[in-house]
Parts: C-alpha cells; structure tokens; sequence
C-alpha cells in the first residue's frame, strides 16, 4: 500500500543577533528536509520593512519552487503554507475554497515579488500591465497568458 507523502514548509523570523530575515524549512511528512536562510538586504531597500518582506518573498518564492519539483504534489491540492504573516485560508470551510485560496496567495506573492524588483530600478509599470497583474492574480489568466501580453504590450510601447 503507497503512503502518501506530505510537503509543505515553514517560514520563521530568525533573530537579529544571526542577521533577522526567515528561516526556511522545507518539510516531508513534518521532518525537515530542507531549507535555507533569507537575511534582509537592507543596502538594496531604503526602508527595512521592504527589505524584510522581499526576504520573505524570497524565501516564500523559494518554497514554491521546491513543492513544484516535489513528486506528486499540485499547489492547488492540500497546499499547506506556515509563517508569520496571516494566512488567506483562516476561515474557509471547504478544501476546495482553502486550495483557490491559497493559489491566489501564491500569484499575490509572485506579482508582489515582481514589483519590488522592478521598483528597484525605478520602474512603474503602465495602467494596462497593472489590470494584468490584477487579472493574474485573481486566476482569471494564467502565467503564460500575463507573459505573452506583457511582452505584447512592451512592442508597441518601443
């Protein structure tokens, strides 16, 4: 009989005498497996709560790489996510609502991610790009469709 395996992962703050940031944990079947730290950079962020929460993307980015490669397991399926920020499942009452939840949080994070690098630079996307942004993370696009039409949208801008 197959025993079916369970990924998920945790991310704790670490404290400031160890350089602050996240810990990661990737977890099999609640052992640790994995995992990493993720210090703030505070020389890329003027402010250290930017920093702090692009660490925590980084190492949220981090864990969703790794439950993608895990064999068998669908982010959309008993996604279990731990940390310190609220999560957006707390009160649904169906695994199907905490699923879509929860894929919603991911494309939230990934476009949160997206716009802090871009920021850096001093980058603002336009009022179409940010209506994609939008449409992605409520899952009404999927990844391949925001691409194709962000990259559509910067032809006819050059």
């Amino acid at each position: 009989m197959r025993q079916e395996v369970n990924y998920s992962y945790e991310i704790t703050p670490r404290p400031d005498h160890l350089g602050g940031g996240w810990r990661l944990r990737l977890l099999e079947n609640n052992e640790e497996v994995g995992g990493g730290v993720f210090p703030p950079q505070t020389d890329a962020f003027a402010n250290p709560t930017d920093a702090l929460q692009a660490a925590y993307f980084d190492a949220e980015s981090e864990a969703y790489c790794w439950l993608d490669r895990c064999p068998g397991h669908m982010m959309d399926h008993d996604y279990q996510r731990h940390g310190l920020f609220a999560d957006p499942v707390q009160g649904e009452n169906s695994e199907g609502d905490s699923a879509i939840a929860a894929d919603r949080h991911r494309r939230q994070a990934a476009v949160d991610f997206a716009m802090a690098n871009v920021g850096l630079v001093g980058f603002t996307p336009s009022e179409e790009v940010q209506d994609r942004m939008r449409r992605f993370i409520d899952g009404e696009i999927d990844l391949d469709e925001f691409v194709k039409g962000v990259m559509d949208h910067a032809k006819r801008e050059v």
